[in-house]
């Protein structure tokens, strides 16, 4: 076959491939010139670890829907600290009341792609030690700027899930208060147990 005729044979041949390539690289390119970039949002982190941070004393007592005898008060202590460049929060809290001996480590992080937090909570009374799963599917954080929240659907003794709640309010310079609920019913929340941190040494 001549070079001339091979030549336009393979171009008669390509020349749609090629084409269809071309408009389909332009077309990609005009897309993600006009698709719109995601919303981002700063991480509330900072803010939260400028609030929380430090070591406090803290006083625990329970509720009456804790189940616990009435009256049932204990002591114990809680440090927040910023690791990873701020990244992440740490709480590590301990305390004993009545028959419970809590040792406890949070740890709260912020998802930048999905802009959102995310917590997981290691104890030595939950079944589920540090379950990342869990933390990320199931855990609902929430930052107002002057409270933290989380939420957890946990199984209770007769197995049913029941939502738990954990808010921290009332955060001054040197004391806030950790109220834990339980959903007892639809959207309901009892409170089970209040606890009164005071930064330590004030």
């Amino acid at each position: 076959m001549p070079k001339q005729i091979n030549e336009n044979y393979i171009m008669n041949k390509f020349a749609p491939v090629m084409m269809g390539m071309i408009c389909l690289t332009i077309s990609g390119i005009g897309l993600a010139q006009s698709a719109p970039k995601p919303e981002t949002s700063a991480s509330p982190l900072p803010v939260m670890g400028k609030a929380l941070r430090g070591h406090w004393t803290l006083k625990v007592a329970f509720e009456p829907a804790s189940g616990l005898p009435a009256g049932t008060e204990g002591q114990g202590e809680e440090t927040w600290r910023e690791v990873v460049g701020g990244k992440t929060l740490l709480s590590e809290e301990s305390w004993k009341a009545g028959p419970i001996d809590l040792s406890l480590l949070g740890i709260f992080w912020w998802d930048g792609k999905e802009n959102r937090l995310h917590a997981m909570d290691c104890n030595n009374q939950g079944k589920s030690i540090c379950d990342p799963k869990d933390a990320v599917d199931a855990v609902v954080v929430k930052w107002n700027g002057k409270e933290l929240t989380i939420e957890e659907p946990e199984r209770g003794t007769d197995g049913k899930l029941i939502t738990s709640r954990v808010t921290f309010k009332d955060i001054q310079a040197n004391s806030f208060t950790e109220l834990n609920s339980l959903e007892m019913s639809p959207g309901k929340f009892e409170p089970v147990m209040t606890i009164h941190a005071v930064r330590a040494g004030t």
